[in-house]
């Protein structure tokens, strides 16, 4: 049998269908990453704050 090389695999391996998902993943990775720098700025500059004071 021979084999021809000009047909690719129609079924994606899981290293292709990881490759695929990573930018959405970097993004809600980063996203995650500036909402906690967002709490941790906060604690800081008002970590107690009250209205009243």
């Amino acid at each position: 049998m021979v084999t021809q090389l000009d047909e690719p695999d129609q079924t994606p391996t899981a290293a292709e269908a990881l490759i695929a998902r990573l930018p959405r993943l970097s993004m809600i990775t980063g996203l995650f990453a500036l909402t906690w720098l967002i709490v941790v700025v906060l604690m800081i500059v008002r970590p107690s704050s009250t209205t009243g004071a």
